[in-house]
């Protein structure tokens, strides 16, 4: 399995980091923040390869590049249906924002689909998919293929996540608020690299840890984002950046 992250950056983008997203092999997209459409075509990475996006919520930070990369889909002349999965409420934002941009959806050359996540569900075989605890309705993921990755998307320490993240290979771990801000990061949704470091020391992760998400305005150095995560997980803990590619 590759995995690709495309952008790492939680709500603010840098010069060198653009907003969410990651790419599993060659065809499964989780999140589509700002800049996706552009890291993917940096990558060299067919875009009509891209068979599935799985949205975990509807913060612009994590879907504001869907309408560009639909859009450039588009002008490829891509053929072969889309897929987007999300909450509750997908399609209806999809459609409405790109009606919003004034989007020919009559005039797209592919059909889209959309599949809804209320609570938790198995998608197929491949992807289950769980509520996690954000500000807003959020989704975790796992995916099975030759190795099985879940990704949190935003969300507070939450029983339902360890759940969903049990003896997975590599988890994939938000890390928004350093551990001395803990109590913030609980009250907005979201996690301490120590909590991504909790919760892969109790659910038996087994390759790695990957930190994403992570401000660069409280986090200077990755050093002391792998210190923070490393009191509670003794295993092999990475800090992503843009464009970095892991192979399991």
């Amino acid at each position: 399995m590759k995995i690709t992250f495309l952008g790492t950056s939680g709500s603010m983008i840098t010069a060198d980091r653009v907003n969410i997203s990651i790419l599993i092999d060659a065809d499964l997209l989780l999140d589509a923040g700002e800049g996706v459409t552009q890291r993917l075509l940096q990558m060299k990475y067919d875009l009509n390869a891209i068979e599935r996006i799985c949205i975990t919520h509807f913060h612009q930070d994590h879907v504001s590049g869907l309408p560009g990369l639909i859009w450039t889909m588009w002008q490829n002349e891509r053929k072969l249906p889309l897929e987007i999965i999300g909450p509750e409420g997908i399609q209806d934002l999809t459609v409405s924002v790109l009606e919003l941009m004034k989007t020919p959806l009559h005039a797209l050359t592919f059909d889209l689909k959309f599949t809804e996540v209320i609570g938790g569900s198995m998608i197929d075989d491949a992807i289950s998919a769980i509520e996690s605890d954000h500000q807003i309705s959020s989704i975790a993921y796992r995916i099975r293929r030759e190795a099985c990755v879940c990704y949190s998307g935003d969300t507070r320490p939450c029983e339902r996540i360890e759940n969903l993240s049990g003896g997975c290979d590599v988890l994939i771990h938000e890390a928004s608020f350093p551990n001395e801000m803990e109590e913030i990061a609980h009250e907005y949704g979201h996690s301490t690299p120590g909590d991504a470091g909790k919760l892969a020391k109790k659910t038996g992760v087994k390759e790695a840890l990957v930190l994403i998400h992570w401000p660069e305005r409280y986090f200077k150095e990755k050093a002391s984002l792998i210190a923070q995560a490393r009191a509670f997980f003794d295993g092999r803990i990475i800090v992503a950046d843009d464009l970095d590619v892991l192979h399991i």
